[in-house]
């Protein structure tokens, strides 16, 4: 295991260049040992991390940065998509590294660069298959979907309550005009006094978005453009056309995880299968590409199993099979 701990501790502790991360994730992804790198990279992110917020935002940006420049671009042929289809469940096993890289990156600017105020952050993470409640330092609530992280201070300190996202999740916020809470994601981000609001920004997601359910909230796209949100309106950003807007709809099917439920509107397979990952807890190979078209409209809302979801799939897709061995799904 030391052999391990230095190399995770090497990559963790310098920057890298596109290929030294690209191999990092390839070698800590495959299955040898698997158990032995987890443990280790376990360790790394339980070390604590005193930094500012403007440290943890630098560095989260720059982190973000550098695990999306190693995935392959939208658009790509077909040898490209299959080469995507793999970096897309190393996503969530990633997601554990993004987090260990985060801490320390900002460890890496808290000490050379100056600091203002120190601030202990904490660091969640949900698996895939699992869901969290956490109560913030505020009493606000928050429910984190599959495959999310969220960093908070212990405490909150000046002007503004501030949280950052990478995932989804279910935001109940107390009250508090004086001190505007704020949810900081890749692509925006989203300010409210007192509301209940989902905001979904995975990495491997073609879209993110923001849902309003009660209250108001203002988005704050990177572009510099402002959308003020009212009850039943979600402001949605498409990552491919670099487009925003609102849609003025019912936001239950957004909220329906937190019950259990998935619910897909014209989704295509792939979409379909980073949920079936994220919400089971496994890895799903597409073998073919004849279904790269395929886009599927449903509901699922009686707690469905693995196999009730796939039978489902299979079923409005023609011709196509699937076969789970353990934890991984083949899809034909």
């Amino acid at each position: 295991m030391e052999r391990y701990r230095k190399i995770i501790e090497g990559f963790l502790g310098h920057k890298a260049d596109k290929a030294t991360v690209e191999g990092f994730l390839e070698w800590f992804q495959s299955p040898v040992d698997s158990d032995e790198k987890e443990k280790v990279l376990s360790e790394q992110w339980g070390k604590d991390c005193f930094v500012s917020h403007d440290s943890v935002m630098k560095s989260y940006n720059e982190v973000l940065d550098k695990i999306e420049s190693v995935s392959p671009k939208k658009d790509a042929g077909v040898h490209e998509r299959k080469s995507r289809k793999q970096w897309r469940w190393l996503y969530v096993p990633a997601a554990a590294v993004i987090s260990a890289v985060i801490t320390a990156t900002a460890i890496h600017f808290a000490g050379h660069g100056s600091v203002s105020e120190d601030v202990r952050m904490v660091e969640c993470y949900v698996g895939n298959g699992e869901k969290q409640m956490i109560t913030l330092p505020d009493s606000s609530k928050v429910i984190l979907n599959s495959g999310t992280m969220l960093i908070y201070p212990e405490e909150f300190a000046g002007n503004e309550r501030k949280v950052y996202l990478v995932g989804e999740g279910i935001f109940d916020v107390e009250a508090d005009e004086s001190h505007p809470f704020v949810v900081s994601t890749k692509d925006f981000s989203v300010t409210a006094l007192g509301t209940l609001f989902n905001v979904s920004s995975y990495l491997d997601e073609e879209t993110s978005s923001a849902s309003l359910k009660e209250g108001c909230i203002c988005v704050s796209h990177n572009s510099g453009d402002k959308y003020l949100l009212t009850p039943n309106q979600t402001f949605i950003h498409d990552k491919v056309s670099g487009k925003s807007g609102i849609l003025y709809d019912d936001v239950d099917e957004a909220f329906a995880w937190k019950d259990g439920s998935i619910c897909f509107q014209s989704s295509s397979i792939h979409e379909i299968i980073r949920h079936i990952e994220r919400y089971y807890g496994v890895r799903v190979y597409l073998t073919t590409d004849k279904y790269d078209q395929e886009v599927l409209t449903a509901k699922f809302i009686h707690g469905e199993t693995l196999d009730d979801m796939l039978v489902a799939i299979c079923m409005l897709v023609p011709d196509m099979t699937y076969e789970i061995n353990d934890s991984i799904v083949y899809l034909k």
